[in-house]
């Protein structure tokens, strides 16, 4: 009969385990944003439980029994999501140490009520253990339904905010387990205080957890009410260029059948000289009609526009050439930013120059995109920042353009050679 009780208890802490892990990648699913697999799921939760419920068949609650539960949730993590191991395994830990601090509150609480040393729940087989397993795995479900129905906004932490939370999360975690282990070697019933701290603990993890992400929210919102002004912006200058564009056609309309007319004179004279001035004074007139450049994306239009008519206000000539396919996905945000920082740097370097002049060029490879910023630069400085104070449209120079494309997984080349600076990059065309 013991025996089939044992075997029960076992039973129990392979299930136990099994929603630890399971939940742990509903956890990650909902925060990477990754599709939901549950047979995937299922495989690894089985996987972890029959590892974890070997190690606890050495020790129910042990440094060493916890040790190898961080190591296993981050193997399994980092299988089951290979294109973010780094973040995988930051979100694994986060978790295990929430439903390690939900199992010390309900563990605590149960020995504050029915006056009984952790101890015994914690490392013997009992109907009370079983009862805390029962009731922290029932918490940590809710908990993790919850969370997943909070943030199906599709909203990315930072990662700042990230890494931020795991070195917290580390420092709880060390915490929480020692005042564990404190209380099972000394056999202590816990008190109110005991049970006070786990619950601050687990309070304090998921303040912080949730105030990252409402930061990163902040931060996102701000960027995209940045990105309207500046649309807003070219759409205004867009306007008074379009008119002053109807304006000069409209007075070269009045002179135009007279222009005509002297121009057909001076041809039947002979007059070649005539000719020239005239053509001359037409193409200084066209040259000076503003016009929109298109690319194919609407963002690239808007800073290619502000960029543009910024050189031109500052006497340096500025071409471009852009085709950018609408399979391009690349955030509006890094878009600006990585444009911006790039014309910022080419601006910044031409107004130092004699006959400065930029070139862009900005145009599809098989599956990559092909941007080039040439300008002329005589003196190259390889810590270049911009002396902007607009983060979101011109950031910290090359070193906001090197951390956008290591983002995206593409590539930069920067040329120096017979005093022409050019910044060469590839980027995926699909993500």
């Amino acid at each position: 009969m013991e025996q089939y009780v044992r075997l029960c208890f076992w039973v129990i802490e392979f299930g136990a385990s099994f929603a630890e892990m399971f939940f742990c990648t509903v956890f990650c699913d909902t925060l990477l944003k990754a599709e939901h697999n549950k047979n995937k799921s299922c495989a690894y939760s089985v996987i972890y439980s029959v590892i974890i419920v070997l190690i606890n068949r050495i020790s129910l609650y042990s440094p060493l029994q916890s040790a190898f539960t961080l190591i296993v949730i981050s193997v399994l993590c980092c299988l089951k999501y290979p294109e973010n191991k780094a973040k995988s395994v930051v979100f694994g830990i986060i978790f295990l140490l929430l439903f390690a601090a939900v199992d010390n509150i309900v563990v605590s609480l149960i020995s504050y009520i029915f006056e009984i040393p952790s101890a015994e729940i914690y490392k013997e087989f009992s109907f009370m253990r079983v009862f805390a397993i029962v009731t922290s795995k029932t918490f940590l479900m809710l908990f993790t339904v919850t969370l997943s129905h909070m943030f199906d906004e599709k909203s990315d932490i930072k990662k700042t905010y990230v890494l931020t939370t795991f070195f917290i999360s580390i420092g709880l975690m060390f915490v929480n387990f020692a005042v564990t282990f404190i209380d099972i070697n000394n056999q202590n019933i816990n008190s109110i205080t005991t049970v006070t701290l786990f619950v601050m603990i687990f309070l304090l993890i998921c303040v912080i957890f949730f105030g990252s992400f409402r930061m990163t929210r902040y931060y996102n919102t701000q960027n995209e009410l940045s990105l309207e002004k500046m649309k807003n912006h070219m759409l205004e200058q867009s306007m008074n260029e379009t008119r002053q564009s109807f304006e000069l056609i409209q007075s070269s309309l009045h002179d135009y059948k007279h222009n005509i007319i002297n121009l057909r004179n001076l041809a039947g004279n002979g007059d070649i000289k005539g000719i020239m001035e005239f053509t001359d004074k037409e193409i200084e007139i066209i040259s000076n009609r503003l016009f929109y450049y298109k690319t194919g994306n609407n963002t690239a239009d808007s800073i290619i526009y502000i960029k543009q008519k910024k050189a031109e206000n500052l006497g340096i000539p500025f071409v471009i050439t852009a085709d950018i396919p609408e399979n391009f996905s690349i955030s509006p945000q890094n878009l600006v930013s990585l444009l911006g920082n790039l014309l910022d740097n080419a601006i910044e370097a031409s107004q130092k120059e004699q006959n400065p002049y930029i070139e862009v060029s900005i145009r599809p490879v098989n599956s990559y995109m092909a941007i080039a910023v040439k300008n002329k630069c005589s003196d190259y400085d390889p810590n270049v920042k911009t002396s902007k104070k607009d983060t979101v449209l011109h950031g910290i120079g090359l070193k906001t353009v090197r951390r956008i494309i290591k983002e995206l997984n593409g590539e930069i080349k920067i040329i120096y050679k017979n005093n022409v600076f050019s910044v060469n990059i590839i980027l995926p065309t699909e993500k």
